[in-house]
C-alpha cells in the first residue's frame, strides 16, 4: 500500500507538470515548424496530420489529411488526400501551388518523421512527451496493481 502512494504521488506531480508545460505554451505543443510561413500540426497521437499558417496569433489549417512530406532546399511538396484522391501540394517562402500529380521522383517521408526529428531537437517537446509516457506507463501500473491486490484478496 506504501507503494501505491508513492505511485499516486508520482502520478499527481507528473501531471501537474504536465499541466504547467501546457500552460506556458498551449499552442505550440502541437504545431512543427516547416519554413517561416507554414506549420506541420499533429492532430492526434497517430496519423492526422494538417498543414496551418499562423495570422494573428491564430493557427488556420489549409492543408488536411496530410500523407507524405518532401523537404527540398526550395520547397515543400506535400502529398494530402482531397475528396478521396491524391493531390500534392508544392509549398515555397509564402505560397502554394496545387497540383494533381507529380512528375519527379520525390523522396517522401511520413509526417511522423519530421515530428519525431523536431521533438528530439527541441527541448520543451521532448519533456512534454516524456511526461506523457510517464504518465501513461504510471497510471497503467497503477491500474493493475490495484486489480491484482483486489484478486489477490479475494482469493481463498
Amino acid at each position: 500500500m506504501k507503494i501505491n502512494s508513492i505511485l499516486i504521488s508520482l502520478l499527481i506531480i507528473l501531471i501537474a507538470g504536465l499541466g504547467i508545460l501546457k500552460l506556458n505554451n498551449p499552442h505550440k505543443l502541437n504545431y512543427y515548424k516547416l519554413n517561416e510561413s507554414f506549420y506541420l500540426n499533429k492532430l492526434d497521437y497517430f496519423s492526422s496530420y494538417t498543414i496551418s499558417t499562423l495570422k494573428n496569433n491564430d493557427y488556420q489549417d489549409i492543408i488536411e489529411d496530410v500523407k507524405e512530406i518532401a523537404i527540398n532546399e526550395d520547397n515543400i511538396v506535400v502529398c494530402f488526400m482531397d475528396e478521396g484522391s491524391l493531390q500534392y501540394a508544392f509549398i515555397n517562402n509564402d505560397s502554394i501551388l496545387y497540383n494533381q500529380a507529380i512528375n519527379s521522383n520525390i523522396n517522401f517521408v511520413k509526417p511522423w518523421k519530421i515530428v519525431e526529428q523536431v521533438t528530439l531537437n527541441s527541448r520543451y517537446k521532448l519533456l512534454n512527451q516524456i511526461l506523457i509516457i510517464s504518465i501513461i506507463i504510471i497510471g497503467f501500473y497503477l491500474i493493475m496493481r490495484v486489480f491484482n491486490i483486489k484478486k489477490l484478496t479475494k482469493s481463498p
